[in-house]
């Protein structure tokens, strides 16, 4: 099983969000959201990690493939939402910015010339 399976089957099984699966990873979410989409390889100590998280599902049944692939499409929107978020909020920061410098107080240069 490559990676992105494992850390999604990791999520599901422990229920934790990216963010949660980075912290116990030692990595940010966006490597987490990275490694399940399969556009970046992890690091040999993160690799150990996730079978080491793994270790105790080792006997279990294995999950249906349908099960895995509904897991990983949810695992895909869960970073799009993470992505959307941190968009909103850089557009909020710079709307406010934008308010303050519209809202200052604007200074009359013709006055100061005579």
């Amino acid at each position: 099983m490559d990676f992105s399976k494992k850390l999604v089957l990791i999520r599901y099984k422990k229920g934790w969000n990216q963010k949660e699966t980075g912290d116990a990873l030692g990595v940010s979410q966006r490597t987490v959201s990275a490694i399940e989409k399969g556009d970046r390889n992890p690091s040999k100590k993160v690799a150990a990690k996730i079978n080491e998280l793994l270790e105790p599902y080792k006997d279990e049944k294995p999950l249906f493939a349908g099960d895995l692939e509904v897991a990983a499409k949810i695992a895909k929107l869960e970073g799009r939402i993470v992505e959307l978020k941190k968009k909103v909020q850089d557009y909020k920061k710079q709307n406010q910015e934008l308010i303050a410098k519209l809202s200052s107080p604007v200074v009359d240069n013709r006055q100061n010339r005579q």
